[in-house]
């Protein structure tokens, strides 16, 4: 990969995998270490691109696929948090920005369910979590909250698994949290 990183989304669209934003503490882009980079892997001839790069540099942050655009929502630089939401389309290599989410956070997890982007949990401000999840949806161009998550967490993974968003692990207040729950769209 063209920049190491650690803490940025990727997804898969059109047979490239395309790694965005992040964090490298070599890279001091603005002031932050955090990374504008976009770029994409080419499976069938195993060629990395620079694509367009984010419109703003973070970490920290959720993003899926849906509909052959990607969805980066929330995170962070060392000072700022985001609600931030920026859609990248691939066939264009160009972003545009959405509207933002209820809920200012980093350290999120998400995913695409069916047609819609889950954003859950994360961090609010330092080391205090929420159990917000809540959804958007691109045909409407809106977010809506859905019932919380049981406990309040950051640094969560996600996947999707028959059709639900499941969440597992994560940071809580008091620790390290072993829990999963599977989230019915």
């Amino acid at each position: 990969m063209p920049t190491a990183r650690a803490d940025g989304v990727s997804a898969v669209v059109g047979g490239r995998v395309f790694v965005i934003g992040g964090t490298n503490r070599e890279v001091p882009n603005n002031g932050y270490s955090r990374l504008w980079a976009n770029e994409g892997f080419r499976a069938a001839d195993g060629v990395w691109e620079v694509r367009a790069p984010m419109p703003t540099a973070r970490g920290h942050m959720a993003g899926d696929t849906l509909g052959g655009v990607i969805y980066v929502v929330g995170g962070s630089t060392v000072v700022e948090v985001y609600d931030t939401l920026e859609v990248y389309d691939p066939n264009w290599d160009a972003w545009t920005v959405g509207p933002s989410m209820p809920t200012t956070r980093w350290n999120v997890a998400g995913a695409s369910v069916g047609d819609k982007l889950y954003v859950a949990g994360g961090e609010v401000s330092r080391m205090v979590a929420t159990d917000a999840l809540e959804v958007f949806d691109p045909s409407t161009q809106t977010w809506s909250a859905r019932p919380a998550m049981p406990t309040a967490r950051f640094k969560a993974g996600s996947a999707v698994l028959g059709g639900r968003l499941v969440v597992v692990g994560a940071e809580t207040a008091v620790g390290v949290s072993n829990r999963g729950d599977a989230f019915i769209p």
